[in-house]
């Protein structure tokens, strides 16, 4: 089986993954050499009818609704497509902070569309990754060759487009999707260029027997951790140990944060809230940024000003102290429970379907089915109908009932003026914030397009004309 990495991106019309819906896709492949192997491509999402968009998310990326509306396809078609691509066996999906929003967005969109959310990200050889771990596994630990921003105010920075200026890398249209995706790509061919390595270690890290591997849970093992749940200090860099497993998630590892004296969490000398938990989850299916601790350089310790031997004597003395009974350890040691969410739209992790749901799902939402748009007599999980009900009148209005048109009115109603059945933002807070907008938009034409252009989408949408 052939591998091959689909760098991907998306843009939004807002920033809840849940909530909000995407209005621009934009992916392309290359082989593991990250030499590029097909086509780019672009896809335009149009807005659902029941969906209000979030208008600083629109003038954030330049595409208003209208614009989706005129070039793109419905979300099922349009999650449809992707998936098509995402699922080519052997595939990773990689973009930049992918694993905490894009997939995200993937996942709801596929679970909102009545395909299966996860499928893709591990069968037939296939797995996921982020660059952005990479990046900042690279400053901390390998940081020459490649030159590290900052911000306004003198912080360092991982920003994508940060990242690119500081680099001379081509990145014109930021917030693009296709823009983000190319500067994503040519940054990574830098640090493979600069740390190759680095690179192919965490490229194997996608694995998580290669995580498991490195961790050794039950061994106290440590190793060296870069996520932003450690100090901004040490650039995010950490040595941390499994102390645990999450019960019934095999995914989540219960960790320590060495950098922090046990002793003071145990005897409760740290007044609370005063000291950051040194107890986190370690999600070993999210491809962290990890490496052994053998790595880190003199050096390196001195650039960072992390005390190797001092994070040492810390494990010692964990490992003579009952931290199983410790408040942030018992806090992280229960069974992962299942989200109750108020809407089914917002029910990706209220449960995994059962093989009779994903048939009957499948039947229903795929056209040359028999079965196609008939709803079932029963699903083992009641949040099924709903769902069917929703994809049926957001993609196929056409073949509704005279009843089933009525009840969808009175349900995107409620949606625009009430903010009720999981949205975003209502007609209310919409108009509040385009006027907030145009203000702080000052003379900028091409803004205030963008801004005309989705107010009027949304008057038209609500049947709203008259306000001021």
């Amino acid at each position: 089986m052939a591998e091959s990495l689909l760098w991907f991106d998306y843009e939004t019309f807002g920033l809840d993954t849940a909530r909000d819906r995407p209005a621009q896709f934009a992916g392309l492949r290359t082989d593991n050499e990250l030499n590029l192997i097909g086509k780019p491509f672009t896809l335009f999402c149009q807005p659902p009818i029941d969906y209000i968009p979030n208008p600083e998310s629109c003038l954030l990326t330049g595409i208003s609704p209208v614009e989706a509306q005129a070039r793109g396809v419905s979300e099922h078609e349009f999650i449809g497509q992707i998936l098509s691509e995402f699922a080519i066996p052997g595939t990773c999906g990689v973009g930049y902070n992918s694993i905490r929003f894009d997939d995200e967005v993937t996942r709801n969109t596929l679970y909102r569309n009545l395909y299966d959310p996860f499928a893709r990200e591990w069968q037939s050889g296939n797995s996921r990754w982020d660059l952005l771990g990479v990046m900042r596994m690279a400053r901390a630990l390998r940081p020459e060759g490649i030159v590290w921003p900052k911000d306004q105010k003198g912080r360092p920075t991982l920003k994508l487009d940060h990242l690119t200026v500081a680099n001379d890398i081509a990145h014109q249209d930021a917030h693009d999707a296709m823009g983000d995706v190319r500067a994503t790509l040519e940054l990574a061919r830098l640090v493979k260029r600069e740390q190759p390595k680095l690179f192919r270690y965490l490229w194997e890290l996608r694995a998580k027997r290669a995580v498991l591997a490195l961790v050794n849970p039950g061994s106290m093992s440590p190793f060296l951790v870069a996520s932003t749940r450690m100090s901004s200090e040490t650039q995010n860099l950490g040595v941390a140990v499994v102390v645990g497993r999450q019960p019934e998630n095999p995914n989540a590892l219960i960790t320590y944060d060495l950098s922090l004296p046990p002793s003071a969490w145990m005897e409760n000398e740290a007044a609370e809230g005063e000291i950051r938990s040194p107890f986190s989850l370690l999600h070993i299916n999210r491809s962290p940024a990890l490496a052994p601790i053998t790595v880190l350089r003199s050096q390196d310790e001195a650039r960072l000003g992390l005390d190797l031997s001092e994070q040492l004597k810390h494990l010692d003395e964990l490992m003579q102290l009952p931290y199983r009974k410790a408040p942030g350890y018992e806090a992280l040691n229960q069974p992962y429970a299942s989200e109750e969410r108020p809407d089914v739209d917002l029910g990706l992790y209220a449960g995994f379907a059962s093989d009779r749901d994903r048939q009957r799902l499948e039947a229903f939402r795929t056209s040359g089915s028999p079965l196609f748009l008939k709803m079932p007599d029963q699903f083992d999980d009641p949040r099924y109908r709903e769902l069917c009900r929703r994809f049926k009148a957001r993609n196929f209005p056409n073949q509704l009932s005279t009843e089933e048109a009525q009840q969808w009115r009175h349900f995107c109603e409620a949606k625009w003026f009430q903010k009720a059945n999981g949205a975003s933002m209502n007609l209310h807070e919409f108009m509040e914030k385009v006027e907030e907008l145009r203000v702080s938009s000052g003379s900028d034409e091409k803004k205030l397009a963008v801004l005309d252009e989705t107010e009027r989408y949304v008057r038209e949408l609500t049947g709203v004309h008259g306000l001021a």
